[in-house]
């Protein structure tokens, strides 16, 4: 059977521990195009090692996907000024990163994790 191709926007994913990578390794009917950003949950110091090859990540394979990485404003304090400017920085490089990645009769599949944000 022929994989069905899936666009995956998510601010999180890989090396990053989110929920949304099972999903991804475990779905095997899809082939997955990830755009993403690069790893700064819940700070940018916890990815150094990932920073080392910062040029070459910049597309990466993932089981059965490819990860494509936007440059964000980092959470290097992790205060709300840095929030915020993350946030801005993906929605704006991610819509301008879509008119680059190839594609075929995609399936657009968003992933937000709502409750790291919200304090109840």
């Amino acid at each position: 059977m022929k994989k069905k191709n899936c666009l995956l926007i998510s601010q999180h994913f890989y090396p990053e521990e989110f929920v949304i990578n099972d999903l991804v390794r475990k779905t095997n009917n899809y082939k997955f195009k990830v755009v993403t950003t690069y790893p700064s949950y819940p700070t940018f110091f916890n990815f150094k090692k990932f920073y080392k090859n910062f040029i070459k990540r910049k597309k990466q394979n993932f089981t059965n996907s490819q990860i494509y990485r936007v440059v964000t404003f980092p959470r290097i304090f992790n205060n709300y000024f840095d929030i915020i400017m993350n946030y801005l920085s993906f929605i704006f490089f991610g819509i301008v990163s879509l008119f680059f990645i190839p594609k075929k009769k995609l399936i657009l599949f968003l992933f937000m994790q709502l409750h790291h944000y919200i304090k109840l």
